[in-house]
Formats: structure tokens, sequence, C-alpha cells
């Protein structure tokens, strides 16, 4: 039930608003179920530097399979 709760947050938040802050606060949620924690942060981070010259709808992609492959 947590990961169904966090997906829908995900989903939610990604589709309401563009902005790095909802991307920041979803990185400090599932730093801690993330089996990739030790390059997670710096996967995001590098990859907010593109957002800009990127689709959103690409972004939002990417972020989601990043999301489902870092909880299992």
């Amino acid at each position: 039930m947590r990961k169904k709760g966090i997906y829908l947050f995900i989903f939610f938040t990604n589709n309401l608003s563009s902005s790095s802050s909802s991307l920041i606060i979803l990185l400090l949620i599932i730093l801690p179920y993330s089996l990739l924690s030790k390059y997670f942060f710096f996967l995001i981070i590098s990859y907010m530097n593109l957002t800009h010259t990127l689709n959103y709808f690409r972004c939002t992609a990417f972020f989601s399979l990043l999301f489902y492959t870092s909880l299992y």
C-alpha cells in the first residue's frame, strides 16, 4: 500500500506542477526507498539541468521510469 501511495503522489505531482521544488520533494521521499540511493541524487540533479531544453512529457516519462526502477 505504501508503494501505491508513492506512485500516486509521483503521478499527481509530476502532472500538476513542473517546478524543480516538487522534484526535490519527491527526491527526499523516494531516496530512502531507493536501491540506487548513492547515484540517485546525482542523476536527478544532472537531468534537471536538461529540463529547459527538453519536452516536459519526456521529463515526466524519464522521472517515472527512474522512480519505478529504483523502487524495485
